[in-house]
């Protein structure tokens, strides 16, 4: 027992002589100054409404193309819900099952078409944003980019 102590206490004094110094250390220096961002001439008056117009074009588009998904989905579940039906009418177990089958397959497939159409018309409005910005000569900002836009 008495060795234990003596060890326990001689960590302890190490494990202190090794820390105090780090812990009694501070930092009175402050880090340097952020560079100022160049700055760049303002847009013109033209050059914002065309970017306004890219805005509202894009704006309208993916409006479009998630009211086509929402088109697409819903008929999606209304064809799913009458296959389904029929396919729990059938009296003979194997019929029964594959048209519940082939139901939830079919749903499967109009789903990820749907989904893909839309990923589509939502990548095409953003590239013609983009594209048709740079041609207006006004640069993105962080808050109206396509990053993490493309779900």
């Amino acid at each position: 027992m008495k060795k234990f102590l003596e060890l326990s206490l001689a960590v302890s004094v190490l494990a202190a002589s090794v820390a105090l110094p780090v812990f009694a250390q501070t930092s009175t220096s402050t880090p340097p100054p952020a560079p100022a961002p160049a700055s760049s001439p303002a847009p013109s008056v033209s050059q914002l409404s065309c970017a306004q117009s890219a805005v509202q074009a894009r704006e309208s588009a993916l409006q479009s193309a998630w009211q086509a998904y929402s088109s697409a989905v819903q008929a999606a579940l209304s064809i799913k819900a009458s296959a389904l039906q029929s396919a729990w009418g059938n009296q003979n177990r194997e019929m029964r099952r594959k048209g519940i089958r082939d139901a939830w397959r079919n749903f499967q497939k109009d789903m990820k078409v749907a989904q893909k159409t839309y990923r589509i018309a939502q990548r095409d409005a953003w590239s013609k944003f983009n594209a048709t910005r740079k041609t207006c000569g006004v640069k993105g900002s962080e808050g109206d980019s396509d990053e993490g836009n493309n779900q």
